[in-house]
């Protein structure tokens, strides 16, 4: 069973996850979820606008002097607030210009952020590999390590990485833990 539906099983979410996914695959349609994220009722559009430019600005690295705002503006009003609307990821009244976020935007926000519990066991399994690598590395050098222990060092190392990921997988309770990535 896969980490995506572990997650869309804990979260429950409203809509299928084909969909779910699709809403989430582009970096302004997240950016409008985690825009609108913490506001307690409706946020008008172009405060929306805002809050989505300055983001962009921001994992972009942008100066102020790329005109941003005209360009997100027609993206969020044709395209992507539209379809988070008909997904019920957010409330868009047209009358009142303004967007919420729904339950259904909470719970994606929930599944944007989920994480296993203890990190990612790959970085922890890679970086206690890396350490025995490089002490048979220095050991080499200073010829304390024959041609055979090289060997005996490598073969350990990815046989440590087999048993901890299958035992990971096997024997944790959380059902996120056991997603290794």
């Amino acid at each position: 069973m896969g980490i995506c539906r572990l997650l869309f099983d804990r979260y429950r979410l409203a809509i299928p996850r084909s969909q779910a996914l699709a809403a989430l695959r582009n970096d302004r349609r997240r950016s409008v979820i985690v825009a609108l994220e913490g506001r307690s009722g409706p946020v008008a559009f172009a405060t929306l606008v805002d809050l989505v430019t300055a983001r962009e600005r921001t994992s972009r690295e942008l100066d102020r002097s790329v005109e941003l705002r005209p360009t997100v503006y027609a993206a969020l009003y044709q395209t992507h607030v539209p379809q988070l609307d008909r997904l019920g990821v957010v409330a868009h009244d047209d009358d009142a210009n303004t967007v919420a976020l729904t339950d259904t935007g909470r719970a994606l926000l929930g599944y944007m952020r989920a994480r296993p519990a203890g990190g990612s066991v790959w970085a922890a399994l890679f970086l206690a590999l890396s350490v025995v690598y490089a002490g048979v590395v220095v050991a080499a050098v200073l010829e304390v390590v024959t041609d055979a222990l090289w060997v005996v060092a490598i073969v350990a190392g990815y046989a440590t990485l087999a048993v901890a990921s299958v035992l990971s997988t096997v024997w944790c309770n959380d059902p996120l833990r056991s997603c290794l990535y």
